[in-house]
């Protein structure tokens, strides 16, 4: 992903990154640091950031690049340590050169307990990468990632919400919108979707401030961690990787929250009794479906909640004249079923049909063409509802894979002509079709 799409690199207002850090960093002291001693002044730093700019430092405390690469590496995947041989793929480091002048302390060795001894930093023409060499590395590396993040984390979630405040503030001022795209933002959504939400809670009475979401992963990036740290909601959060549950029950926002992580492979047998066994029945706020797989399948078997605003992933690439969906397999998995990774869930029109019967309006789609947003009849009298072919976006996101699992980047129609032998189920007919089937119909 470039850093200049990367949502995290719009967490902190253009020249405001160094003033909102060092907020974060200013308090720490000594053990609370996230680094006990520092680099020495051996070290060299090139670090590109567009054709026209660059910093060329022997001493790279000297060069602050900015905090948008520190942001990078906190959070998105993208970004996680790699070690070809013996060089060590390293953004932590890059976030170091920030964070050291506001030490503003001598440059030193780091200690050995962290496992790195005189470390070298070494050029790389990719603007978000800088590698270190090193001979030795006793210690998992991840450690020192570990430790920026949580040091740091928190206050960077905290400027988030206040720059979210202003936002919602706006938001509760609108008397009327014409489309969900203009109040969308994000702090923790991949997309717009925080921004949506928020819109949705102040029109739609909700009377008990509960949420159900799953296929969060480790809850860093998910449509409910704003209603949980700013609205102080309640909720359930399901992932189908232990590691990834272990992770949030680790976090400090477990303790601070009323927030209930389990993990679960999801199918639609399985998903009632897992959202009853966590004490979460009847009228709730809102249900988050984003499974990549069996999303259609899983929402029509729920019925042990009945949430008030539901938001479910839809594929773009299904378009918007077919109701469709996936085939429902119980171990589904995207990646595996076919190599493009394109074939996954349910077009909108078939949400759109499920969701009319189980009582549910549709009221628009975020501008990036991923989520569908409902809202439960009885409570959508403020909100404009839409049809699937008024609410559909087409989603530019290119995810595309060949075989070996290489990034093919196709788009448009490219992108479902991969998939055309393919079948999924037509919801109208409940009929097995395949994709090349439909696209003659149409043509």
């Amino acid at each position: 992903m470039d850093l200049e799409q990367d949502p995290l690199a719009q967490h902190i207002l253009p020249g405001d990154q160094e003033q909102c850090l060092g907020g974060s960093l200013g308090g720490l002291r000594g053990s609370q640091r996230p680094f006990g001693r520092h680099f020495n002044d051996g070290g060299s730093l090139q670090h590109r950031c567009d054709s026209s700019h660059s910093v060329n430092s022997k001493r790279f405390f000297n060069s602050r690049p900015p905090a948008c690469f520190l942001l990078a590496s906190l959070f998105n995947p993208d970004y996680s340590l790699q070690r070809p041989g013996s060089l060590l793929a390293c953004p932590a480091l890059a976030a170091w050169t920030t964070i050291t002048p506001l030490y503003r302390s001598p440059l030193r060795p780091f200690s050995t307990n962290h496992g790195i001894r005189t470390p070298h930093l070494i050029p790389n023409n990719r603007c978000s990468r800088i590698t270190v060499r090193s001979d030795r590395m006793e210690t998992p590396h991840k450690q020192l990632l570990e430790e920026i993040r949580k040091a740091i984390l928190p206050d960077i979630a905290r400027n988030a919400i206040l720059l979210a405040k202003l936002h919602i503030h706006r938001i509760r001022e609108l008397k009327q919108i014409h489309s969900l795209h203009e109040v969308e933002f994000q702090v923790f959504s991949q997309w717009g979707e925080d921004g949506i939400i928020q819109y949705l809670i102040n029109n739609v009475p909700i009377a008990n401030t509960t949420f159900v979401e799953f296929g969060v992963q480790d809850y860093t990036e998910s449509n409910t961690r704003l209603l949980l740290t700013n609205d102080n909601w309640k909720g359930l959060v399901i992932d189908g990787n232990n590691h990834h549950i272990e992770y949030i029950k680790n976090d400090d926002i477990y303790w601070r929250y009323a927030l209930t992580a389990v993990c679960h492979f999801i199918t639609r047998d399985n998903i009632c009794q897992i959202i009853s066994s966590a004490g979460i029945t009847g009228d709730i706020g809102l249900l988050s479906i984003d499974i990549d797989g069996n999303d259609y399948w899983v929402w029509e078997a729920i019925d042990v909640v009945n949430p008030r605003i539901v938001v479910c992933e839809y594929n773009s690439v299904f378009g918007s004249d077919h109701a469709i969906t996936i085939p429902y397999d119980a171990d589904f998995q995207r990646t595996k079923a076919h190599y493009s990774n394109l074939y996954f869930g349910a077009s909108l029109p078939a949400l759109c049909i499920l969701a009319e019967k189980k009582g549910y309006d549709f009221c628009g789609s975020n501008s990036a063409g991923i989520n569908a947003f409902f809202v439960r009849k009885d409570v959508s009298h403020n909100i404009n509802t839409l049809t699937a072919k008024e609410g559909y976006v087409l989603s530019h996101v290119r995810e595309s894979r060949d075989i070996p699992g290489n990034r093919t980047y196709i788009s448009g129609q490219d992108r479902f002509d991969v998939m055309g032998d393919l079948k999924v189920i037509d919801i109208m007919s409940n009929s097995l079709v395949t994709l090349k089937d439909l696209k003659t119909e149409q043509n």
